[in-house]
């Protein structure tokens, strides 16, 4: 009743779920009821703010990302005006960019899983960085999000 339980979530038998969310892959062996529990209606304005500084700052990560590619382009090209050194040029800036996405979405998960170990402090924040994890992983193309 007014519960969440999330994908592939594992239950005993005999186990009351009651006001409560179980996450993705989440083991419950007793019963759960949480007082604080706030059904998916109105969301909180401390709940806005927070999603929107985290869409300001997703959007702020896209724009920053494009300079290093931008940088080892124009760092190739410099040397030559030829398609060879174009194509170079370009072929580099991928490489640069997957390396600057790469090092973004480890600094994310990293966070997320600091976060998701103190869970008490800022309980908000780690939910919102749990399903930003996800998404990475998602992203990613990796099944395996149990072992994070």
């Amino acid at each position: 009743m007014d519960s969440t339980i999330g994908y592939r979530a594992v239950l005993s038998p005999g186990i009351k779920v009651h006001r409560s969310v179980v996450r993705m892959y989440g083991i419950v062996k007793e019963n759960l009821y949480d007082e604080r529990f706030r059904p998916g209606g109105l969301p909180t304005r401390g709940d806005i703010i927070i999603d929107e500084v985290r869409s300001l700052l997703f959007c702020l990560l896209i724009c920053v990302s494009f300079v290093p590619p931008y940088e080892s382009y124009t760092f190739t090209v410099s040397f030559d005006q030829t398609l060879s050194m174009m194509l170079l040029g370009v072929l580099s800036s991928v490489a640069v960019w997957f390396l600057v996405w790469l090092v973004l979405a480890l600094a994310i998960q990293g966070l997320a899983v600091f976060l998701m170990k103190h869970k008490r402090k800022v309980s908000h924040l780690e939910d919102s960085l749990y399903q930003v994890l996800v998404q990475v992983v998602w992203l990613t193309g990796r099944g395996d999000i149990g072992s994070c």
